[in-house]
């Protein structure tokens, strides 16, 4: 497979597919990666529709990364399939809720590699942030330098976290490096 070209750090385009478990987005760029964050974060509606499949590996070239999901108002709430490939190149720098995804709650994010670096103050992981209720996390790896100057700071996951009584979040067959 060939890696995709570099993102600029600007250019957002929606991927084929119409974000259904059914019909996923096919995520082969850093622009289609970068589209479907800013869909997830533009509203909360948009959490359940948003899943997402690699399609290649994608390289976001230290740019400055705004987390899927980037806070406790707009969580990911679908699933996100690698496929076995990387999301390279990721920088973030957020206040919190910081990694590729930002917060998730209901969501499965599996078969996917993670590098780069992830800097904030709390909810601070090289994947997720912070798993909020019912979030699997399958066949993953964080090799991202990842530093937490508040609380809730991890390699993978900076927080697992559960909404009520009878969720819970999973880890599974996942490294850090």
């Amino acid at each position: 497979l060939v890696q995709s070209a570099s993102w600029d750090g600007v250019e957002q385009e929606q991927p084929q597919g119409q974000g259904t478990q059914e019909d996923p987005y096919q995520i082969e760029s850093g622009a289609q990666l970068a589209w479907l964050a800013a869909f997830v974060n533009q509203s909360s509606s948009n959490a359940d529709k948003a899943h997402a499949v690699l399609t290649q590996d994608i390289d976001l070239a230290d740019n400055d990364w705004t987390p899927i999901g980037k806070s406790y108002a707009m969580q990911y709430k679908s699933s996100f399939d690698g496929q076995g490939h990387s999301v390279d190149g990721l920088k973030v720098t957020a206040s919190e809720y910081a990694g590729l995804f930002g917060h998730a709650s209901s969501a499965t994010i599996q078969n996917v590699v993670v590098s780069g670096t992830v800097s904030s103050t709390s909810y601070t992981g090289g994947l997720l942030g912070q798993a909020n209720g019912n979030v699997n996390i399958i066949n993953c790896a964080n090799a991202c330098n990842v530093t937490g100057t508040g609380y809730w700071t991890g390699g993978l996951v900076g927080r697992l976290n559960y909404q009520s009584y009878g969720q819970s979040n999973t880890i599974s067959g996942c490294y850090n490096t």
